[in-house]
């Protein structure tokens, strides 16, 4: 089942229609906004929520909040896209002293664009919380897979001096693998709401 099959169908009549009706309001001088966010003391998560409410005009019929979205989980697609491209370099790896924390970081880092992404998304689009459901499904098989790879019982039968490949290569499959169901889950609702 496609988690985007929960959103409410007449926000997202709403979203494909913002592009074009902004591009209307525009022109006559209705949506001139400069961006002035007093961000000290936010982390960059909390500053991209506030910009979103700051630039989205909830609720209106040309808000940009669909770009704002996508915008997002683009972005988080990009960001594992680039942590994928450093495992499957074996120079980039090998001077890492703590494996384990920075498979986990290859996964966590990505919340600082997925988060604004699902705030928007449960705004308007998804109070039932599917798309959230979803991508927290999505991240936490990956962290099972790792704890799994770490796990002193299944690596008892490796020799010492190749468990650093066991792991290096575990985490570019449990990376790689987390890269093509987050693609899917970006394009599910780049599908949903995207403008046509």
């Amino acid at each position: 089942m496609n988690y985007t099959d929960e959103f409410d169908q007449a926000v997202i009549d709403r979203y494909k229609a913002a592009p074009a009706v902004r591009q209307v309001a525009v022109r006559m001088g209705q949506t001139e906004k400069s961006i002035e966010l007093k961000s000290a003391g936010m982390s960059i998560t909390q500053h991209r929520i506030a910009e979103m409410d700051y630039r989205c005009d909830w609720g209106e019929v040309y808000t940009e909040a669909p770009e704002m979205i996508l915008h997002h989980s683009k972005n988080a697609v990009d960001l594992i896209d680039s942590a994928v491209r450093i495992w499957c370099f074996p120079a980039a790896t090998s001077g890492l002293r703590n494996l384990h924390n920075e498979a986990i970081n290859s996964i966590k880092t990505i919340r600082q664009r997925i988060d604004p992404a699902l705030y928007g998304i449960e705004r308007e689009l998804d109070p039932c919380k599917a798309a959230r459901n979803a991508y927290d499904a999505i991240e936490n098989k990956a962290l099972r897979a790792f704890r799994n790879l770490f796990d002193s019982a299944n690596t008892v039968q490796i020799p010492p001096s190749k468990l650093r490949t066991h792991h290096v290569n575990g985490i570019r499959q449990t990376v790689t693998d987390f890269q093509n169901d987050l693609r899917i889950w970006a394009g599910q609702l780049q599908e949903r709401i995207g403008s046509s």
